[in-house]
């Protein structure tokens, strides 16, 4: 108990600011809330007009009307740079528009997101081979035969693009990679076939002008 008429008003003071740090924390602790709240419905209401944007893209996309769906597919990016799929997507629309190269940094951007982003892996090897870049396409086929090796189709893939750079004998084992997972792989079967055809004349060829380089040359 506090006596005295000094002691007295002093208690009154330290009680009365001890009440006032009180509300002040509650307030304070309401204000968080309410602020935590309006951010969490700013990031919802992000994220839904993204992916609005991204839906109305790919409709647009699916009409062939590419140079709109790009467009919609930055609108949905802008709202969420983080939306990787709005990234495949407006790769694969600039890639329908044959602007490649653009379509390779979407691409980029995507991978960058999620390494692991099956679609955006394939999207660039589809760009890398419209632009005849075999090498960059076949190292990201590996990657998507490394993410999936029970996927015969990228070991098919792997072996078309090594047969594309004249690497016949390693096509070969590509094919052979996709024959283990489907013995009646009937595309594995033709293409391994081709690759030793063309292996075959290839090395008969290299023979062939190898003897003719040892005839005597006759003035």
């Amino acid at each position: 108990m506090c006596k005295g008429t000094k002691l007295q008003h002093d208690c009154n003071v330290m009680i009365h600011n001890a009440e006032g740090l009180k509300r002040a924390r509650i307030i304070s602790m309401r204000v968080l809330n309410v602020v935590f709240c309006l951010l969490m419905l700013c990031v919802i209401c992000m994220a839904e007009t993204a992916e609005y944007f991204d839906k109305e893209g790919l409709k647009l996309y699916a009409s062939r009307n590419y140079t709109e769906a790009t467009e919609y597919f930055g609108k949905a990016i802008s709202q969420d740079p983080g939306y990787v799929d709005a990234w495949v997507h407006k790769g694969d629309a600039q890639r329908a528009l044959k602007d490649f190269n653009t379509s390779l940094q979407s691409y980029g951007r995507a991978l960058e997101i999620d390494g692991n982003k099956t679609k955006a892996w394939a999207g660039m090897i589809e760009s890398y081979t419209a632009l005849k870049d075999y090498t960059k396409a076949y190292s990201a086929t590996a990657k998507l035969t490394k993410l999936d090796p029970g996927n015969k189709a990228y070991w098919l893939k792997e072996g078309n693009l090594l047969q594309m750079q004249g690497l016949y004998n390693e096509s070969i084992l590509k094919y052979e990679g996709a024959l283990i997972l489907d013995q009646g792989y009937v595309d594995g079967w033709v293409r391994k076939g081709d690759a030793q055809i063309s292996g075959s004349v290839m090395n008969s060829l290299t023979f062939g002008l190898w003897q003719i380089s040892l005839w005597p040359i006759s003035v």
